[in-house]
């Protein structure tokens, strides 16, 4: 058990580092900013047309 937590580790930082490089691109900023207002327009949209 104690061997398989450990080697999760040095994997769960690489994991880290290779979200950090893709949230560092500003690709995926824009696409995360684009899907986050569509969210919010989209709520507003569709509480307005509600009555």
């Amino acid at each position: 058990m104690n061997g398989k937590t450990y080697k999760f580790h040095p994997n769960d930082t690489k994991m880290d580092k290779k979200i950090i490089q893709i949230t560092e691109k500003s690709g995926f900023k824009a696409a995360v900013f684009s899907m986050a207002a569509m969210t919010m327009l989209g709520s507003v949209v569709i509480s307005s047309a509600l009555p």
